[in-house]
């Protein structure tokens, strides 16, 4: 599995992630979702269209979720070049 894509995810979503692919794996082998396959047994294309074509980003459509504003934080301070 490519770790790059992962590393975008916050922990909770990789935790999900995680448990999807093994849940599709289990169906895929035709087993109980508890069994001893990882998520590394699913493809990065499979995730892909997990992501693409799943709910994955639903929950952002959820009004509660614009929770900042262009008013919301500080200025950002750049370095000085020296």
């Amino acid at each position: 599995m490519n770790t790059a894509l992962l590393s975008n995810l916050t922990p909770r979503e990789q935790n999900l992630l995680m448990q999807v692919a093994e849940l599709l794996v289990a169906r895929r082998e035709n087993k109980e979702s508890n069994s001893s396959y990882s998520a590394d047994d699913v493809s990065v294309k499979e995730l892909l269209l997990l992501t693409t074509y799943g709910d994955t980003w639903k929950w952002l459509d959820n009004p509660e979720e614009d929770v900042y504003s262009l008013n919301d934080g500080d200025d950002a301070v750049w370095p000085s070049a020296k």
